[in-house]
């Protein structure tokens, strides 16, 4: 486990290993617990939940999205 460099809104974020799960991501982004955080990787968007599991390459762009279910 290495660490990667990611970027979210313009702003670039080291994070501490290349696996990392949807709520550790969160954390390190700034992204509110009630969204949903999706990353960009090899042009593919990916939704990832809080509990799953990603593997991230240097690079990768991480947004959120409103979660439709909450509320």
């Amino acid at each position: 486990m290495g660490q990667v460099t990611i970027s979210k809104d313009g702003r670039v974020v080291v994070s501490p290993k290349d696996t990392m799960t949807g709520a550790e991501l969160k954390a390190i982004t700034s992204v509110p617990p009630e969204r949903i955080v999706t990353i960009v990787q090899d042009g593919q968007t990916k939704a990832v939940g809080d509990h799953e599991t990603v593997h991230l390459a240097d690079g990768v762009f991480v947004s959120d999205v409103p979660d439709h279910q909450a509320g």
